[in-house]
């Protein structure tokens, strides 16, 4: 025990000795004191309190939340609002095209990508054995644009749509300069709050960064897995926020994101987790009656945010997906 201790005090001793590096690294930047107040403050206050939450009150941070804070002394992560960006290539094997009149704005999957039956995506091949699993398309030329699109509901549809190239702009691709969200545990996240932070985030990169300008918001995450949908009630924050954006998904484990909600890593016994929230006892109850768990990523293409809270990418979905069940 003593030992134990020994390692987790030194552990906190070094996340709070990579502020000092942070704090020369975003002098190179003029980054405002109330941003660095808000992204320090809210790192270490965060992971105290994750590690209180899951190690009965005591103090201390856990060790694979230690290479987060060497982020903040060499990149350009910050907390803004309620949310945490950093400024990165887009990395999600996707095009997204938005139509020249009508603003319409369908994704594409890259060439050669595994999906279930259903339109989803698993990390370990062995989980698509038994199943009629299916392999993406894409073409794109001066003529045509051919593949299998994301319903922005979060998954893939097996039909092929093919577009006039004519009519439509490539606005988003692998490459492209995105804010990569991150979404630190407490604080509520109503629609309000959210788009108070997507605003200030971008704004500010815009400020802060101008040769890199971002293109769009992006996120990974379990808080995009679309099972929320079939688990929450329609009025719950995060089931709003996955409204708002363009869903689609990510290869994923049966375990992605379950640390977060349980604090606890890799498989476990469901009889065994906390059920003390309501989120904890929703998802545990949809997993003990067999249900699969998931990830999704999801983006928000900035020129878009004006649009916030009118459901713009599931009011225009494609008809070619729009029937189809996930």
């Amino acid at each position: 025990m003593k030992h134990r201790n020994l390692k987790t005090g030194f552990l906190v001793l070094l996340a709070l000795a990579m502020w000092p590096l942070a704090q020369k690294y975003w002098d190179g930047f003029g980054i405002p004191e109330q941003v660095r107040h808000d992204t320090g403050h809210g790192f270490v206050g965060a992971c105290l309190k994750i590690y209180q939450e899951g190690h009965a009150g005591r103090p201390g941070i856990n060790q694979n939340q230690l290479s987060w804070a060497n982020l903040y002394t060499r990149t350009s992560l910050f907390r803004l609002g309620r949310m945490q960006y950093i400024l990165e290539p887009l990395r999600k094997a996707v095009r997204v095209f938005r139509h020249r009149q009508t603003r319409q704005v369908i994704a594409f999957p890259d060439a050669g990508l595994t999906f279930t039956p259903d339109g989803y995506r698993y990390s370990d091949p062995a989980d698509y054995a038994g199943q009629d699993a299916w392999t993406s398309v894409q073409e794109v030329n001066d003529r045509t644009i051919r593949g299998n699109p994301f319903s922005p509901r979060g998954f893939a549809a097996r039909a092929v749509l093919e577009l006039p190239a004519s009519d439509w702009e490539l606005v988003l691709k692998d490459g492209d300069e995105c804010l990569s969200m991150h979404i630190p545990r407490g604080g509520g996240m109503t629609p309000e709050k959210c788009l108070e932070s997507f605003l200030l985030a971008r704004d500010f990169y815009a400020q802060y960064f101008p040769s890199r300008p971002a293109k769009a918001i992006v996120c990974s995450s379990w808080i995009f897995n679309n099972q929320l949908q079939d688990i929450l009630p329609p009025s719950a924050n995060l089931v709003q926020l996955q409204r708002e954006v363009y869903l689609f998904p990510s290869a994923s484990s049966r375990h992605d994101g379950l640390w977060f909600i349980y604090l606890h890593n890799g498989p476990f016994e469901l009889d065994k987790v906390p059920r003390q929230t309501s989120l904890q006892r929703s998802v545990a109850e949809y997993l003990d009656q067999g249900h699969r768990w998931r990830a999704g990523h999801m983006f928000l293409l900035l020129d878009d945010l004006d649009h916030f809270g009118r459901q713009t990418y599931r009011r225009t979905e494609a008809v070619c997906t729009r029937d189809l069940k996930p």
